[in-house]
Formats: structure tokens, C-alpha cells, sequence
């Protein structure tokens, strides 16, 4: 407390050491902590079998001025000024905080059981937790996310990506993403050894899909192993493309990137759709598989109207560019078939197109 200037404390108090009742208990810690304080404390005097039970009301805490522990991870100062109504029932190991924090960043509705709060590490947290317009974005130094509005049930150990152990099963019903609003997500999965098992339930105006499977990030690598049905996939809606264009279909993924020596992976989409506001395409599979050999990445991609080989030293942020230098050559020719190769800086394309209507409605002019 040194820090500080003034500590005011008033209140009602009565019992001994081994149980001390408070009521109306007051505090006022410069401009930094105030809150009014009820109930009791018991084991005063040995802080190893300390007991709390207390509630706090109209706890107000300046969270850049409080001597809390900083995490890389999470920006525990951009909280601000918080606010808190609630019960906090425990000890100095274990606690279970039950009532409404409200910050700068938004409010939480919490009910969950904090353990091993003597190690942060391996802080142990089970119950539920409801966010309301929430920036978890500045939370998580995150810039594509934003404000987040969430019903959700936590059971789990650990704040590191990489060492976290969690079980989360909820609702959201308002999530900001690459500055779009989505309306609708049902979410159950388990993260653990930097991997994310689970299901994924989208019902949007702009995206309706259903997605089970893993991602992962080990050892330098993402991996993906999903499958997706997409009933809408609106890109303009969702902010990815300036053109109205929507898919639908079912994706199977089982990649690793970057891919590594001798190592392959491959993506299927069945029952592919895509869609303009005046014509729509569709294919029965589209299939595309990945091999990494001495410093080059050949791709392989397969269908009813295409066939594409494309080798060279590229990303995957290269093959967008290459593809579109592609097909902006050839989208108006006046021919039904094109075979013909195209060498950009990173990725020399060899393709064959049976069809140029997938072309014409996905390059729809405005």
C-alpha cells in the first residue's frame, strides 16, 4: 500500500480472529478502489485457512492503478475503469465470483469458480460467463475481432494458447469479424495442446453452414482437418469480395501449411454452387491436393469443367494472385475450351477450362 496516498476505511464490524462479520463495510483507496462491503471473514490470523464470504457493492477499481500481475497475451489494462456487484465466496487459492463487472470494454455476467489463483499459469476456472457488446478484440490484442455479445459455459485450466485446457460450450449471438456483424453462432469445443476440436454452428443472413473438426498450431504448423456443409456463403455480405457472388457446398479439408517436405494434403468440396444475382454454376466435386517436393509446392486440381497443375515456390498468399492473373487471360475468350499456361513470379500455372460460365459468374461486372 505504500504506493498509495490515503486508505479510508469505515464500517460496522464485530467478532474475533477466527470470524469477523462486516456490514456496510467501506473502503476508499485514493481514486484508485472504493466499494462498500458485507459479510464475513473467518481465520484472520492464519491466511493459509483464510475463509471469504463477502458482497461487494458498487465496487468501483481503476485497473491501471492496481498492482495486478501483466499478461503479453491479454491487455488487462484497456479494462479501465471496472465496476462490480456481486458475491466473492473462497479462499486465497480458490475463489467463486458470482455478479455483474462492468468495464470500458463492456460488461460480464460471471458465475465460475476460480482455482490455483497462486499460479496464473495454471488458474483453473469452471462455470458461466455472459459478455454484452464486449471489445474482446482490444482484450486479446486482436485487431480483427471486435465486440462480442456471448452466453457461454467454461470448464478448463490455463490462459496461453499453447497450454490451455478448456472446455467452452455457449451461444453468440452478436460477434464482430473483419468488420461485418454476425448474427447467430452455437459453439462447443475443446481447446487443448494449441489444438481447437469441435463444432461450429453459423445461421446468418450472409453465412448458414455447420462445421465439425480441428484445427490446430503445432510445431510452426496450422493444421486443418474439417468438414463444412455451406448453405450460404455470401463473400460481399461478408466483406471478403466487392462482388455479389455466394457459394454453397460441402468441404472436406485435411491440410497442414506450411507444407513441409514429402508431406501432402488435400481439400474436397462436393456439390459446389456459386452464384451470381443472374446465373449460378454448379459441379458435382471439386478436388484439390497439395504436395511439397524439394523447394517447390505442386497442386493438383480436378473437376467435371477444369483440370489445373500449378508448381513453383510460392505461399499461400502467392496463389490468389497467380489464379486471378489467370483467369483475368483468359475469361473472354470466345471458346467453350482453354488449355493454355501462365507463368507468374512465383507459380506457373498448366490448365485446361472445359467451361468458362464458373469464370463468368464468379467475375460478375457490376
Amino acid at each position: 500500500l505504500s504506493q498509495y496516498r490515503d486508505l479510508e476505511i469505515r464500517g460496522d464490524v464485530t467478532g474475533t480472529m477466527d470470524e469477523l462479520i462486516v456490514n456496510e463495510f467501506n473502503i476508499n483507496l485514493d481514486d484508485v478502489f472504493s466499494s462498500k462491503i458485507s459479510g464475513s471473514l473467518r481465520h484472520i490470523d492464519d491466511l493459509d485457512n483464510l475463509q471469504i464470504d463477502v458482497k461487494f457493492q458498487d465496487l468501483i477499481a481503476n485497473v491501471r492503478e492496481l498492482p495486478i500481475p501483466r499478461n503479453n497475451e491479454i491487455a488487462l489494462d484497456s479494462l479501465g475503469e471496472i465496476g462490480f456487484d456481486g458475491r466473492v465466496v473462497g479462499d486465497l487459492n480458490t475463489l467463486t465470483i458470482n455478479g455483474l463487472i462492468q468495464s470500458e470494454l463492456g460488461n460480464l455476467d460471471t458465475d465460475i469458480r476460480f482455482g490455483n489463483l497462486d499460479n496464473m499459469e495454471n488458474l483453473t476456472y469452471q462455470g458461466n460467463l455472459s459478455m454484452q457488446k464486449f471489445d474482446l478484440g482490444v482484450l486479446l490484442r486482436n485487431p480483427d475481432l471486435q465486440k462480442i455479445t456471448i452466453v457461454t459455459a467454461l470448464d478448463g485450466k490455463g490462459l496461453d494458447f499453447d497450454k490451455v485446457d478448456t472446455k467452452i460450450k455457449g451461444k453468440i449471438s452478436d460477434f464482430s469479424y473483419n468488420g461485418y456483424d454476425y448474427a447467430e453462432l452455437d459453439i462447443n469445443a475443446q481447446i487443448s495442446d494449441s489444438k481447437i476440436n469441435g463444432q461450429l454452428n453459423i445461421d446468418d443472413e450472409n453465412v448458414k453452414l455447420s462445421y465439425d473438426g480441428i484445427i490446430s498450431f503445432v510445431d510452426g504448423q496450422s493444421i486443418y482437418q474439417f468438414e463444412a456443409l455451406i448453405d450460404t456463403l455470401n463473400l460481399e455480405g461478408l466483406g471478403f469480395y466487392n462482388k455479389d457472388v455466394s457459394f454453397s457446398g460441402k468441404l472436406i479439408s485435411d491440410f497442414k501449411l506450411p507444407l513441409r517436405q514429402g508431406s501432402n494434403g488435400h481439400l474436397d468440396i462436393y456439390e459446389l454452387r456459386i452464384s451470381n444475382p443472374d446465373e449460378s454454376f454448379f459441379e458435382d466435386s471439386l478436388k484439390m491436393m497439395a504436395t511439397k517436393r524439394s523447394d517447390s509446392t505442386f497442386i493438383d486440381i480436378r473437376s467435371d469443367f477444369m483440370s489445373f497443375d500449378i508448381d513453383g515456390q510460392y505461399g499461400v498468399r502467392d496463389l490468389p494472385k497467380a489464379i486471378v492473373s489467370f483467369v483475368d487471360h483468359y475469361r473472354y475468350l470466345d471458346t467453350s475450351k482453354v488449355v493454355s499456361e501462365n507463368i507468374s513470379q512465383s507459380a506457373r500455372i498448366k490448365g485446361q477450362l472445359k467451361a468458362l460460365l464458373p469464370l463468368d459468374v464468379f467475375m460478375v461486372d457490376k
